[in-house]
């Protein structure tokens, strides 16, 4: 009964963090481009700094290279909910904005002693921008408001195999979908003088693969790499405006190519330090086989720890829990108008909590970043972000012994 109850009491945390949603949220940068890119991985992930693609202990690290899953030997379940709070900042006005997001849902199934197969669902993209502005048209006093939300979701299905006992491979198939709304709103103080209205929504339809690969060098190293080729995602938006009828116009986007080292090192059973560098060449992002100006490539360099006190001797539940830090360096995409690179660094820490008798566990990070300065870009973000992961494990599907 106690099993039962465990199992139920995990698929209520599931439910509930699938419930939630953003109250408000936005990126002072993700006025334009496609928004904020989301890099989804869990609460252990993000607390050492992001760095996980030669993780080959745990499959935490399998939600960044999905060779990672190789081996797996039970079913497990995972979910992650990102909350963050964001101190924004330009030239003109200042604001907190706060949020709630499901970054990734995934399921895994193992297929043998060697396969492993898991149904993954992520946020890729996100996108919630508001400004207002009040100014003066033909000497009156006039408010204008741009507004864009939505963003994109990957759903993938991702295929592993382990090799003898070192070598891992993997190849994630995903399908890219969702929704922008744009709006730009001008309104006159004067009733005598006409009010405009221009928004627009665009759907985004795409497919994307990835392919990963991991060794264990020794017991102390392991290594990981992924690649994820250049993919094409269809949009079609439609526009309405105040002025004119309803028009549709139809584009192709070329996301760029991006790929992945890691390394992974064990000193002791007590001790994981690890170090990732992905690189993305947004430089060239094409619109309708055309470069993209602006866009520029982005250096994402991710380090981290954990320290975890043996489980033998004490049965203290805190010799269980691992401690973890990290630290990322993740530029934005885009530059400014003036050519300046926009720079975001982070600091990271977390801890994992242990529960039940088959390995399940929920893990907890924090991060305080900062993005952009007022001096050299004319805005700043300052960023508080969350992240609660829940695994849980049963050896479904299996012969009992």
């Amino acid at each position: 009964m106690k099993h039962l109850s465990l199992n139920r009491a995990v698929l209520l945390i599931f439910f509930f963090l699938l419930a939630a949603s953003a109250a408000q949220a936005g990126s002072i940068f993700s006025g334009n481009g496609l928004g904020e890119v989301v890099y989804a991985a869990d609460a252990r992930l993000r607390s050492m700094g992001g760095a996980g693609l030669a993780l080959t202990r745990g499959l935490s690290g399998s939600l960044v290279n999905p060779a990672l899953m190789g081996g797996l030997k039970v079913t497990a379940l995972t979910v992650s909910s990102r909350p963050e709070a964001l101190y924004v900042k330009d030239a003109q006005q200042e604001n907190v904005l706060t949020s709630a997001r499901i970054d990734n849902f995934a399921l895994y199934l193992p297929l043998g002693k060697q396969f492993a197969l898991s149904l993954d669902l992520r946020q890729q993209s996100d996108c919630r921008f508001k400004a207002y502005q009040i100014t003066t048209v033909f000497d009156k006093v006039y408010t204008k408001a741009i507004t864009r939300t939505g963003g994109t979701t990957l759903a993938s299905v991702n295929l592993a195999r382990r090799f003898g006992s070192s070598l891992y491979v993997g190849i994630r198939a995903g399908y890219v979908f969702g929704k922008l709304n744009q709006g730009l709103t001008g309104d006159f103080f004067d009733d005598d003088y006409l009010d405009t209205s221009v928004h627009s929504g665009i759907e985004n339809t795409g497919s994307q693969l990835c392919a990963g690969l991991a060794l264990k060098i020794s017991r102390q190293f392991s290594v990981g790499a992924i690649f994820i080729p250049a993919y094409e995602v269809k949009q079609t938006e439609t526009q309405y405006s105040s002025f004119s009828s309803a028009t549709t116009v139809k584009r192709t986007l070329t996301n760029p190519l991006t790929f992945g080292f890691g390394l992974a090192c064990y000193p002791s059973p007590k001790f994981l330090g690890q170090i990732d560098v992905t690189v993305s060449k947004w430089s060239n992002f094409k619109i309708d086989g055309q470069v993209a100006p602006g866009y520029t490539d982005v250096i994402r360099v991710a380090a981290g720890c954990e320290y975890r006190a043996l489980k033998e001797g004490s049965a203290s539940c805190f010799r269980k829990i691992p401690l973890r830090f990290g630290y990322t360096l993740e530029p934005w995409y885009l530059k400014t108008d003036d050519g300046e690179k926009i720079h975001g660094h982070f600091l990271t820490m977390g801890i994992g909590l242990p529960f039940g008798q088959q390995g399940a566990h929920l893990d907890a990070s924090l991060e305080l970043g900062m993005r952009g300065d007022i001096s050299s870009v004319g805005a700043e973000e300052k960023i508080v972000r969350g992240t609660i992961s829940i695994w849980g494990f049963e050896r479904w599907f299996q012969r009992k012994k």
